[in-house]
């Protein structure tokens, strides 16, 4: 399995949802809810254990995932 987590920054509070792997992916749920970002929706790659992660954050709706 591919070493990853995922960082959500929620009212300047950032929280790490993660197995102890390495690769991190920054969310600013604020900035996304704000319009700061090209898209409304991040996307993650899909099938590498990121959903898990995305289930455990609450964060669904901000999140979409692509096959590689």
């Amino acid at each position: 399995m591919k070493a990853i987590s995922l960082v959500v920054v929620r009212n300047g509070v950032a929280e790490v949802y993660a197995p102890r792997h390495v690769q991190t992916v920054f969310m600013d749920v604020d900035k996304i809810a704000a319009g700061d970002t090209p898209s409304w929706t991040v996307e993650l790659p899909a099938g590498i254990g990121f959903e898990e992660l995305v289930d455990d954050a609450c964060v669904g709706k901000y999140v979409t995932f692509k096959t590689q």
